[in-house]
């Protein structure tokens, strides 16, 4: 069935309609509970990520014509947006806009996915929309979220056959969030190769994104007197098992025990993918931005924020996969939903963040989401307060495996 994909018409059309009006009813009920439910979280706060401080304090300095990067390398684009956000409204603003990107990158995906011909687009956005770490990520002061945003409505731009506009909402992604280079090197690899190949439009994607991108970066460049000292980093690194171990744990508390489990039923479904290789673009963009993403998380196994480009991948290739087999798909979704609420814990490492074994355990309790609204409301001016004790408190209260269970 998979190498006949395209000739036997198992890739539907693209909906004539808008997508979110064809879709069914309950996907429309879902959407308006999303940011029912999250919009007020906007409201306690920056948020519990460690970075949140630095972040405020660096977009305070661009708003009165100074840079001081909020951590190596810098996210210029991001401190801006919150420099000029915070000083003409307040944090809430910060914290809509982070939710508006959500809208914005789930609406921009469905619209990709209902393009490419995948059946049953919203599935995909609702395993993205589903998880409480994108939802936590969508109410804070933090640059997951929007630059991941700015990333599909590249995707889907070059699809549209805009590679000008394209590069340069990949180049503003780069920007808000250097990692995100990895993703604009999957968008432009899935659009140079395949039976459907565009090299063109590839080239134009890459050249406009690298020169925007650049431009970027070139006030924290500015700031570390024309080094690349600016992107530097000091995390520290153990042993490659040590690495593997994190980043595995922390892919499993992503989606949840539950969540992981219905996903390895997945895996033969998943592997048949490479039958259609050629054919499907999103096929080649998904797999190559997910190997890269978690590539990259391997590397720097730390905040389950981090997986949100890699969720959106493994949302398109689940979508792909499991084309005839919704139910699957959709009780990886209810699986999610419940982990924001409930969690279920089979390992604990010895020192979050810092593992280098983990204990089997079976825990029971408050969901990440659940979690981190009630470490906000504990301390909702840590942020802002300057005591990086604070802070540090928020923080190893919210963060997975933290003492606010």
């Amino acid at each position: 069935m998979w190498s006949t994909a395209l000739t036997s018409g198992y890739y539907p059309a693209p909906s004539m309609t808008l997508p979110f009006l064809s879709a069914p009813r309950w996907t429309r009920l879902a959407a308006v509970a999303f940011v029912a439910v999250l919009a007020p979280l906007c409201f306690l706060g920056p948020g519990t990520d460690l970075d949140t401080g630095a972040v405020l304090h660096a977009g305070d300095r661009i708003v009165h014509g100074a840079y001081e990067a909020s951590r190596a390398p810098g996210a210029p684009v991001h401190e801006a947006v919150t420099g000029v956000l915070d000083w003409a409204l307040g944090g809430w603003a910060v914290n809509l806009a982070s939710l508006a990107g959500a809208l914005v990158l789930c609406g921009a995906l469905w619209l990709l996915l209902d393009r490419e011909g995948v059946a049953r687009p919203w599935l995909a956005v609702a395993f993205v929309a589903a998880s409480p770490w994108f939802q936590i990520a969508s109410t804070s002061t933090v640059d997951f979220v929007g630059a991941a945003a700015l990333l599909v409505c590249g995707a889907l731009a070059v699809r549209r056959n805009h590679p000008v506009v394209a590069g340069v909402l990949c180049g503003l992604s780069v920007g808000m969030r250097m990692s995100g280079v990895l993703i604009v090197v999957a968008i432009v690899a899935a659009e140079a190769t395949g039976r459907d190949a565009h090299r063109d439009r590839a080239l134009r994607v890459l050249v406009v994104g690298g020169i925007v991108g650049m431009l970027s970066f070139l006030a924290p460049f500015l700031a570390a007197h024309g080094s690349m000292a600016f992107a530097q980093n000091d995390f520290s690194t153990t042993t490659p098992l040590s690495h593997l171990g994190r980043a595995f744990a922390k892919n499993v508390a992503y989606v949840g025990p539950v969540g992981f489990v219905l996903v390895l039923f997945a895996v033969p479904a998943l592997w048949r993918l490479r039958l259609v290789w050629s054919d499907r673009w999103t096929v080649r963009f998904a797999s190559i931005g997910f190997v890269l993403s978690e590539a990259l998380f391997l590397r720097f196994p730390w905040k389950l924020g981090h997986l949100v480009p890699a969720a959106i991948c493994l949302s398109i290739l689940l979508a792909e996969a499991l084309r005839d087999r919704r139910v699957l798909l959709g009780a990886i979704v209810v699986a999610q939903l419940a982990l924001g609420a409930v969690n279920v814990e089979f390992l604990r490492p010895d020192v979050p963040n810092l593992a280098q074994r983990a204990e089997p355990t079976l825990r029971v309790g408050f969901g990440p989401l659940v979690i981190d609204t009630r470490c906000r409301l504990d301390d909702k001016d840590a942020a802002r307060s300057g005591d990086i004790g604070r802070l540090e408190t928020v923080w190893n209260c919210a963060r997975p495996w933290g003492n606010g269970r």
